[in-house]
């Protein structure tokens, strides 16, 4: 069952539980009626208020935001394997304190999630073609794949990530508006630019 099915089902039973004491209410003196109904109408609004208030928690996470690890969110690499690579094209995302998708170069990627418990992740991109014989790409590869990868955060905001013998150096990014060209309409793509 969904969060938002959850709140849904509460709701309505908030609702059928007020109109049953409403009924119940029916043959009281006209003061203790109002007094009843004044009673009801309040509970239910702050149950309805309360549910709201939950479910935009829910949605904005903000229970995931606070206790999220430090270096979760966006990374843009610099150098990968000592090699400096241009921040727009290589990222990495991390979720939860696990590598869950970035940019190799050429592809956006990221991880679908496992369709059973503990079934593997399958890779989501978008299949342009790229070097094969790039070391750099490799490397990037051999990373984002590896269990377990190191994730260490430096004091001056960089993050290194390490598995199966490579190393990078990230920033984290900051997403921006690209703007449009001149006489287009609509709105910008967001890019990555590191801090």
């Amino acid at each position: 069952m969904s969060f938002t099915s959850f709140l849904l089902l509460v709701a309505l039973a908030g609702l059928v539980a007020a109109l049953w004491a409403q009924v119940r209410g029916f043959g009281l003196d006209q003061a203790a009626y109002r007094r009843r109904q004044l009673k009801l109408g309040l509970s239910l609004l702050g149950l309805l208020i309360g549910l709201g208030l939950l479910l935009a928690a829910h949605e904005a996470r903000i229970v995931y935001r606070l206790t999220a690890p430090e270096v979760d969110g966006a990374w843009a690499a610099l150098s990968i394997d000592g090699r400096p690579v241009h921040w727009r094209e290589w990222r990495i995302s991390v979720a939860r304190g696990k590598v869950a998708g970035g940019r190799d170069g050429c592809n956006d990627w990221g991880f679908d999630e496992p369709e059973v418990e503990g079934g593997e992740r399958m890779i989501v991109t978008t299949l342009v073609g790229c070097p094969e014989d790039d070391p750099v790409r490799k490397a990037y590869w051999a990373l984002a794949l590896a269990d377990p990868v190191a994730l260490d955060l430096g004091k001056d905001g960089t993050l290194r990530l390490s598995g199966r013998g490579h190393e990078a150096v990230l920033r984290r990014c900051r997403w921006v508006n690209e703007p449009l060209p001149p006489g287009a309409s609509g709105t910008g793509s967001r890019a990555c630019a590191v801090e």
